[in-house]
């Protein structure tokens, strides 16, 4: 009641992963920006929180300080429904505390493909999460790819620091790296690629760590309702006010986002087979010691992997010769032709919702067609034609 609304679904969001608040508007501006990751609850938060932990106890070792601090992010994944991205975080955590009490090295990558595991020996059905593959691909993607390029631009720099480079290059390549490397997943599933995500995860990354730890202080003070709590409220939402600001400005500026047909699977199989195999630590001994035997029996095998996963993995309605759309009260049918031509014979249409951007245009994208030959309206009717339109 005191607050502006849009940055209470904003913080409700950050904070609960609770997105029901938020407006479909401001929902798909996050989203088309590559920045919908912080309205769920998500590794960022944990390990945010954890730094927190870590300042506040002085960084002690001690089996006291680390029972807290694991109590304290139990509590944490519990409100915010222990979704798959926090109990993947808080696993990795604890595997990060009991290599530090154990004096062993924490290896990242290690960490993730043990906790990987785990999770799916508990859940297998989590492997068609979205969210379990998108929270492993960018952790995977930032443990294998990111100190491979760090390498590369200390070679390339030749040993000489720029405080300005160095700076650009810690704060702008992790985020980069990790949205190129969810190119391909996110294109196959939602059918679009962020572009301003390379740069606005950046100042929203920064500034979700600003709102995180006063949101679950101002939390506290829902308990003591009146003029204490609208004064504490007022600089988490100052900064919730420009994450909105900086997301509503860059999706309406037009070249947020462009819309692309789903990549087949195969493409993105190789993808990620080609990207692990030749930036893990394994990869890059065989490529400096030159076997280039064992080389190309990698790049061969991976190949011959995509081709067959591909071959059982793309039974979708790419294969069917006329598709009937569920468009609602009205018809819309899709007709492949044997010379790979599409014609629309209606498209649906309703006056309560956009049919052409929730069914048409995702389906279509989906299913691998980026340019119709023909459309046909058997009459002009709203539930025939304002799809097209």
């Amino acid at each position: 009641q005191t607050m502006d609304p849009d940055s209470v679904a904003l913080m409700a969001g950050m904070l609960f992963g609770d997105t029901s608040l938020l407006s479909k508007e401001l929902y798909e501006a996050f989203q088309k920006n590559g920045t919908a990751h912080i309205l769920s609850v998500s590794g960022i938060h944990i390990s945010l929180i954890y730094g927190y932990l870590e300042v506040l106890t002085g960084r002690r070792k001690g089996l006291f300080f680390n029972g807290v601090t694991v109590m304290i992010l139990m509590l944490y994944a519990a409100l915010s429904g222990f979704s798959v991205s926090v109990v993947r975080s808080v696993f990795m955590i604890l595997v990060y505390i009991a290599s530090k009490t154990l004096h062993r090295r924490y290896d990242m990558t290690s960490a993730t493909a043990f906790t990987a595991v785990v999770l799916l020996l508990y859940q297998p059905c989590y492997l068609f999460n979205i969210g379990f593959q998108l929270s492993y691909l960018a952790v995977f993607t930032l443990s294998t790819v990111f100190p491979w390029l760090q390498r590369k631009i200390r070679q390339w720099e030749g040993g000489e620091k720029k405080p300005l480079r160095s700076f650009l290059l810690r704060t702008l390549l992790p985020t980069a790296v990790i949205q190129a490397g969810m190119a391909p997943i996110t294109a196959y599933v939602f059918s679009y690629f962020s572009l301003s995500g390379f740069l606005l995860n950046v100042p929203v990354i920064a500034l979700s760590g600003v709102v995180i730890p006063l949101g679950l202080v101002l939390f506290l003070f829902t308990l003591i309702p009146g003029p204490l709590f609208a004064f504490c409220s007022i600089p988490p939402e100052l900064v919730s006010r420009l994450m909105v600001f900086l997301n509503q400005a860059a999706y309406q500026s037009g070249v947020a986002f462009l819309s692309v047909a789903s990549p087949a699977w195969g493409v993105v199989l190789l993808f990620y087979f080609l990207t692990f195999a030749f930036t893990s630590e394994l990869g890059r001994k065989q490529f400096h010691t030159g076997n280039k035997k064992l080389l190309t029996s990698l790049a061969a095998g991976i190949l011959l992997l995509t081709l067959l996963s591909s071959s059982f993995l793309d039974r979708d309605l790419r294969q069917a010769d006329l598709v009937f759309l569920d468009v609602g009260q009205g018809d819309a049918l899709h007709i492949k032709t044997p010379e790979g031509k599409n014609i629309l014979l209606d498209t649906g249409g309703s006056t309560f919702r956009d049919v052409g951007k929730t069914v048409l245009l995702p389906y279509l994208l989906k299913n691998g067609v980026t340019t119709l030959d023909l459309v046909m309206v058997s009459h002009l009717h709203s539930d025939h034609y304002l799809g097209l339109v």
